[in-house]
Order: C-alpha cells, then sequence, then structure tokens
C-alpha cells in the first residue's frame, strides 16, 4: 500500500467511524450516565469487536458472498434487534434513572459496559460492511495479505477509538446539564427513540 493509498484509508476510516449512527448514540449516552473514564471501556468493546470482524474478512474476504442471503438477513436482524432491545431499555428507565441518585446512576460493571460495546458492533451491519467492502478496496491483491492487514488493524483501531471518544468527551463536557433532572429525562427519552429508529431501519432495509 502506498503512502497515498493509506492517507485515502485512512481518510475514509475517519469519516465512516466519526458519521452519527447507532454507536455514537450509545457512547453519549454511556458519557452522561457513567462518565468519561467508564464510557472509554465500553469503546474499547467496539474496538474488540471490529477487530474480530476483520479476522472474519482476513479469513474469506469473500464472507458475504459465502453467506446465503438468508445468513446475512439473520445477522441484520439480530443486530437490529439487539439495538432496538438497548433503546427501548432507555426509554423504559428514563423516569426511574431521573429519581437515582449519581453515585447510583454512576456505578455499573466494567464487563457490562465492556459486553454492551463489544456487541454493539459485532452486530452491526455497518461494520460488517466495512470490513468486507470497504476495506479491500485498498488491499494490494499482488502482494502478501497479512503484512497490509498488520498495518490496517492498528489504523483502524486507532482511528475508531479516537472518533468514537470524541462522541464520548462531547457527553462528558456537558455531563452537568444533561443529568439535571429534565434534562436527563428527555435525554432518555431521544437517545432511546433514535436507537429504535435506526433498528427499525436495519431490520426494514
Amino acid at each position: 500500500m502506498s503512502f497515498p493509498q493509506y492517507l485515502s484509508f485512512l481518510m475514509l476510516s475517519l469519516f465512516v467511524f466519526i458519521s452519527p449512527g447507532p454507536v455514537a448514540i450509545f457512547s453519549m449516552h454511556n458519557g452522561i450516565h457513567y462518565g468519561r473514564n467508564k464510557a472509554l471501556i465500553a469503546t474499547l468493546g467496539n474496538v474488540t469487536a471490529l477487530f474480530v470482524l476483520l479476522l472474519i474478512a482476513a479469513i474469506s474476504l469473500g464472507v458475504v458472498t459465502a453467506l446465503s442471503p438468508k445468513g446475512f438477513m439473520l445477522l441484520q436482524l439480530l443486530g437490529a434487534g439487539y439495538l432496538f432491545y438497548l433503546g427501548l431499555k432507555m426509554a423504559l428507565n428514563a423516569k426511574k434513572l431521573n429519581g437515582q441518585k449519581a453515585s447510583d446512576r454512576d456505578f455499573i460493571s466494567l464487563v457490562i459496559l465492556y459486553r454492551r460495546g463489544f456487541f454493539m458492533t459485532f452486530t452491526n451491519p455497518k461494520a460488517f460492511a466495512y470490513v468486507v467492502a470497504v476495506i479491500p478496496q485498498f488491499l494490494v491483491v499482488k502482494d502478501d495479505l497479512i503484512p497490509q492487514l498488520l498495518i490496517m488493524a492498528p489504523t483502524i483501531a486507532v482511528a475508531q477509538f479516537i472518533c468514537i471518544s470524541c462522541y464520548v468527551l462531547f457527553a462528558n463536557q456537558f455531563r452537568e446539564w444533561f443529568l439535571s433532572s429534565r434534562n436527563l429525562e428527555w435525554v432518555n427519552y431521544i437517545a432511546g427513540g433514535i436507537l429504535m429508529t435506526f433498528a427499525l431501519m436495519m431490520a426494514l432495509a
């Protein structure tokens, strides 16, 4: 991969990861409710999931064609279902979270946050499409695959972590305003509604 190709790959990756979507909404929600450090644990889950998807793509770059249409549809429905579940949970817990003390809201297992972040990306067709459709466009067929992926993989990880962290830091910066009783309730309703909308769009696509 030439340096101009690498820059093009980096720019495209940053654009994909910074684009608003379910992961961005999820990350802002975590930043508001659990603070910067805990929210970044979920971001690590996002990055890990993309690495797993990249591994799948490396094993078979034609994984999309290898999957039957029904198999890919099942993946989409599973992702949409998990997204809808998270959105519904946010909306239903809006009033409950509003009545909690800050210390109670902040308490959550790091394992749970990491797991949520992992499955948010792993079941996201957008992430799956990125590794099987975008990445192959920048691979040089005549060159060895492994050295190229060893360059692309850390680039992807850093780009994704930086972009998602921007959403976390933004939400954390205005955390006090978001956590005021009335604002917090509406944030949960809106974030939950957006995630459920994304889920329905994914399911019907």
